[in-house]
């Protein structure tokens, strides 16, 4: 039996949690996916001045945190209107590192898809949103779709996929063809060049890529296109986006470095703090 799509969802209880969550209960309908929610808590730390907080039973912790969880995810269902019969969602609470436990669990459950929260880069706030979101793109092997804070789902009409002309992009590139294919999502495959980029090497470069993308995937909604001389590739990406009616932006972050090898320094964390889409970030 084929598994099913599961999308992990790590929550907070905070504004931003509800965001996430109402963008996920709207994309776990459109896939269809299995919805795993979490949450991640620490065990309190003994004051060595009172013995008796030595004595705090850790399964109580537990049981208080899944029973928060159980009815934070029942009251979000009847806000907006969800029938928890209708859905396929699994719970479970951990205690720990946030980004750590994130990744360990996505790894675990075979999950396909992580899904967070991000706030403002000024706000204070940092827990699971703010840098934690980096953490966790960091650790996961499993990509991580960023969900700006205010972001109201809607349904994925056309995806923009900023390539750095790579080949090790191809199995990322086959992933996102094929969640584009699960929403009936126009792709477009973009390179951004740089001021500080020869615009002619580029040029060559984009092609000879076009045409091994079009020989090797066959997705008729595939589209290609370029920006030259471009002095921010974040602001580029965000601009060309608004101007195109885009509803989701992908990168792939290399594995050794996220700040970053393969954009330019900080595009990923600028896209991450910055952007009011969604950011799916797949690592190669």
């Amino acid at each position: 039996m084929k598994k099913p799509y599961t999308i992990l969802l790590p929550v907070d209880y905070s504004s931003q949690s509800e965001y996430a969550c109402r963008f996920a209960l709207h994309l776990c309908k459109d896939l269809p996916a299995e919805l795993q929610i979490i949450h991640i808590y620490r065990d309190p730390i003994p004051d060595a001045s009172n013995p008796m907080l030595y004595a705090v039973d850790l399964s109580k912790i537990y049981n208080l945190e899944r029973t928060r969880l159980e009815k934070y995810v029942l009251e979000i269902l009847d806000k907006f209107g969800y029938n928890e019969k209708e859905l396929r969602i699994k719970l479970e609470v951990l205690e720990g590192d946030i980004a750590l436990q994130i990744a360990q669990y996505a790894h675990h459950q075979q999950s396909d898809l992580i899904l967070v929260g991000t706030h403002d880069r000024h706000e204070i706030r940092e827990y699971i949103w703010g840098t934690h979101t980096i953490e966790i793109v960091r650790q996961s092997e499993v990509p991580v779709l960023a969900i700006p804070e205010g972001c109201i789902y809607r349904d994925w009409r056309k995806i923009l996929y900023a390539t750095n002309l790579r080949h090790l992009e191809f199995p990322i590139i086959e992933y996102i063809v094929n969640m584009s294919k699960r929403v009936d999502a126009i792709l477009e495959i973009m390179h951004v060049e740089t001021e500080e980029d020869d615009k002619w090497e580029k040029v060559a470069e984009f092609d000879e890529f076009k045409k091994d993308i079009f020989n090797t995937i066959n997705y008729d909604k595939l589209r290609m296109n370029s920006l030259h001389e471009q002095a921010r590739i974040a602001d580029s990406l965000m601009q060309y986006s608004e101007e195109n009616g885009i509803d989701m932006i992908a990168i792939a972050p290399s594995r050794s470095s996220i700040t970053e090898r393969v954009f330019g320094k900080h595009v990923t964390k600028d896209l991450l703090y910055k952007a009011h889409l969604p950011i799916l970030c797949v690592k190669y």
